[in-house]
C-alpha cells in the first residue's frame, strides 16, 4: 500500500461510510477498528436493542463492501469484519463509557505518563464517567486494581479519554462450586459476538469469499 492511499484510510472515513449503511438495515454504528499492514483489517462493531443477527453482519459486510470498493480506499487486500461490539466491548467515545459504570474495565494509555511511574495499563472498577457540562470534558475516574494483588484496589485515579490508547470492558463470570467449594471468578476466553464476527476477505481480481 502506497502512503498516498494510506493516508487517505481512517477508522473515521471508513465509520462515515459504514453508519448510514449500518442505519439502513435497522442497526446503530458502535466502532470501527482499522489495522493497516500487508494485509490490512477492518473491523466493524454494531448495536442493536433487539441483538444483532447474522443476516444483518452479512448484509452489512457486503453493503460496506461495495462502498469500499467505489471509494477505492484500499489497493491491495484486506479483511472485513462486522460484529457486535460483545460482553467485552471495546469504548470509542467517552459517552459510551456510561454503560459499564461499576464494571471492570482495562485501559492502556497511549503514552507513558510520569505521575504514573510510567506505567501504561491499568484495570479496575469504573467509578465516575465523563460529564457533558463538566470541567474537564472526556475525565472519568478509576478504581484501580493492583496488579499484583487482584481484588485488592490501589485507590481512584482520574484518566482523560483523549489519552488512552485503548480502553474496553473485562466480563468476569463466577465459576459454578460444588457446595461447600470457595469459588472463583474467571474471565471467559472468548465471548462471542451476537452475529460471531462475520468475515469478508477481499482480494483485488478475485471476488469475495465470506
Amino acid at each position: 500500500m502506497n502512503e498516498e492511499h494510506a493516508s487517505a484510510i481512517s477508522a473515521q472515513t471508513i465509520a462515515e461510510l459504514a453508519r448510514p449503511l449500518a442505519e439502513s438495515l435497522g442497526l446503530s454504528l458502535w466502532g470501527v477498528e482499522l489495522a493497516l499492514g500487508g494485509r490490512s483489517l477492518v473491523r466493524v462493531y454494531v448495536e442493536d436493542a433487539k441483538g444483532v443477527s447474522v443476516e444483518q453482519c452479512a448484509d452489512l459486510s457486503r453493503l460496506l463492501g461495495l462502498a469500499l470498493e467505489v471509494e477505492e480506499l484500499f489497493v491491495g487486500a484486506y479483511v472485513l469484519e462486522v460484529s457486535s461490539p460483545g460482553l467485552e466491548r471495546i469504548f470509542f467515545t467517552p459517552e459510551q463509557l456510561a454503560s459499564a459504570l461499576g464494571q471492570t474495565v482495562e485501559l492502556t494509555l497511549s503514552a507513558p505518563v510520569a505521575a504514573f511511574s510510567g506505567r501504561r495499563k491499568f484495570r479496575g472498577l469504573l467509578a465516575a464517567v465523563p460529564e457533558e457540562d463538566a470541567s474537564s470534558p472526556g475525565q472519568f475516574s478509576l478504581k484501580v486494581e493492583n496488579p499484583s494483588r487482584p481484588g485488592e484496589y490501589e485507590g481512584l485515579l482520574p484518566f482523560a479519554f483523549s489519552a488512552l490508547k485503548k480502553v474496553r470492558q473485562i466480563h468476569i463470570v463466577p465459576e459454578k462450586t460444588l457446595p461447600g467449594k470457595a469459588g472463583k471468578k474467571k474471565k471467559p476466553s472468548a465471548p462471542g459476538a451476537a452475529c460471531d464476527d462475520w468475515r469478508d476477505s477481499n482480494e483485488p481480481g478475485t471476488e469475495k469469499s465470506h
